[in-house]
């Protein structure tokens, strides 16, 4: 299962990459920063899947860090093509910040520790 979810993952980063190639209006820097959020949420999700953690932690877990991965990546649509004073990526970046504070969360509260 979780091989089926990394070949998913990379299909998808395939599919907006060419996207991205192929469209005059999907800006190169929004699919680079698309095609970033795609792997680091799949990275994320990947590694909370194969963690020892409870069956239930990893599926609400799941859905939640995988709905901030969707909320990012709609972000990332309407993002400036600049890094400075780009609100939006600042967004982005607290998102992750909160990811991470839920699979922190989530180790702590199954009494899983790496």
């Amino acid at each position: 299962m979780s091989k089926m979810f990394l070949y998913i993952s990379l299909l998808i980063v395939l599919l907006n990459t060419t996207f991205g190639v192929i469209s005059s209006h999907y800006e190169t820097f929004n699919w680079i920063c698309n095609d970033i959020i795609i792997l680091l949420n799949s990275a994320i999700v990947y590694n909370l899947f194969n963690s020892n953690q409870k069956d239930g932690f990893k599926i609400s877990f799941g859905i939640i860090l995988s709905l901030i991965g969707i909320v990012q990546f709609a972000l990332c649509l309407f993002m400036e093509q600049k890094l400075q004073n780009n609100h939006i990526l600042l967004f982005i970046v607290i998102f992750f910040i909160l990811q991470m504070f839920f699979v922190i969360i989530g180790k702590f509260f199954s009494g899983y520790v790496e």
